[in-house]
């Protein structure tokens, strides 16, 4: 099957260089400048744009496209209603979206033993799942495509940024150099990750809450107070999600009662 990517950005140049890497016929192109014989002549054309662009794109494809063609779009948010105007030509419709993070053209993520999530019609399926071989990543099918599957995402990938990148100064304040800091919760991220995949949930959980360790807690919380109060916003908003986890893991009433009366206490 060979495969023609439409967008020069994060995620069509990630799975270009994947499937050149494994000597698949495919091709990339602009999104705003591509050729229309190419089009034509492509088994599987890939949609790597951003959410916006997927449709209007679809329609100006639509004009080249003819039945019997592939068209898959890669984001989450969307399901394959956003192809319309290519499966009224005849064309087979799908969503292949790779649940992983593209932060860097210049730095592509690994996508060998990466989840890709697809929907769409048989053929679509057929082609997604070839891809996904070829890159060497693992197919989740599932017609989940939409604003709350995508919202998962984002609060997995961004939120796990976002608190990185909260405790970094703290970290540094205290004495560890910003590239060192950014390493070590690199490595602690990834050894949570072989956590929930090798224990799962709530298995994987771990710390003072999932131990019903109220000393270690009280004082995590004094310390926030002093050094960085507004990181304390930020570990007592997740205590009550982390102990839902922990009460899951076997956490005896007791205990987790104990850990919301010092969430309450002043600090």
């Amino acid at each position: 099957m060979n495969f023609l990517i439409l967008g020069r950005g994060k995620v069509g140049t990630g799975l270009y260089g994947a499937l050149r890497k494994n000597h698949q016929d495919v091709r990339l192109e602009s999104a705003r400048g591509y050729d229309h014989e190419a089009i034509k002549s492509a088994e599987c054309i890939i949609l790597a744009v951003q959410d916006p662009f997927i449709e209007p794109l679809a329609d100006q494809l639509s004009q080249w496209i003819r039945p019997g063609q592939t068209v898959i779009h890669c984001a989450g948010s969307f399901g394959i209603s956003a192809l319309r105007a290519c499966t009224s030509r005849g064309a087979h419709a799908g969503v292949m979206h790779p649940l992983i993070s593209f932060a860097s053209k210049e730095h592509p993520p690994e996508l060998q033993g990466a989840s890709f999530v697809s929907s769409g019609t048989p053929a679509a399926l057929e082609a997604a799942r070839t891809l996904s071989s070829y890159v060497g990543a693992h197919l989740i099918e599932a017609p989940v495509h939409g604003a709350a599957y995508h919202a998962t995402a984002a609060i997995v990938a961004n939120g796990s940024t976002a608190l990185v990148d909260t405790c970094l100064p703290l970290l540094k304040r205290l004495g560890i150099d910003h590239a060192e800091a950014s390493m070590a919760m690199a490595r602690l991220l990834r050894s949570v990750a072989d956590n929930i995949q090798g224990l799962g949930l709530p298995g994987a959980l771990t710390g003072p809450v999932a131990r019903g360790d109220v000393d270690t807690f009280r004082a995590h919380r004094a310390a926030l107070a002093t050094e960085a109060p507004e990181i304390l916003r930020t570990y007592d908003a997740l205590a009550p999600t982390i102990l839902r986890c922990a009460r899951d893991a076997g956490l005896p009433d007791s205990a987790a009662d104990a850990i919301l009366a010092a969430l309450k206490e002043e600090d």
